[in-house]
């Protein structure tokens, strides 16, 4: 696949007078050494499913609440949505997440930076990229 991919960007699409096809061809080249890393490593997965299956209790909530509507909106959503799956994915529970968030807050007005980092959660093996 890497030879395959090689002689891809060095054939003649990359001169084509297509600028659509040119511009892919140029970004098949910077980022060929990602593309196929899946390749090399399995524990890298070749789509992106579970990416999208994470993602998908934000989008339904969005949609059932019709939408952002505007930019600050969508930021509304999408910060404290991170920060729950975030809390979630690494084995916290996000109650007592938030809550421990904001005693901090409170008490000190600023949020620990590494709160949600992967060596203090509950969980580590929930950590590691499935």
């Amino acid at each position: 696949m890497h030879q395959r991919l090689n002689r891809i960007i060095a054939g003649p699409y990359a001169t084509t007078a297509w600028p659509d096809i040119r511009r892919v061809i140029k970004r098949l080249a910077r980022f060929r050494h990602d593309l196929l890393t899946f390749l090399d490593h399995p524990e890298v997965s070749a789509d992106n499913n579970r990416v999208e299956r994470e993602i998908l209790p934000a989008v339904v909530a969005r949609k059932i609440s019709f939408g952002s509507q505007s930019q600050k909106g969508a930021d509304t959503q999408a910060v404290p949505m991170t920060i729950i799956r975030t809390a979630v994915l690494q084995g916290h529970d996000p109650k007592a997440f938030l809550k421990d968030a904001l005693i901090s807050y409170i008490r000190t007005g600023s949020v620990p930076r590494d709160i949600l980092r992967p060596e203090k959660s509950p969980n580590p093996s929930l950590c590691q990229a499935a």
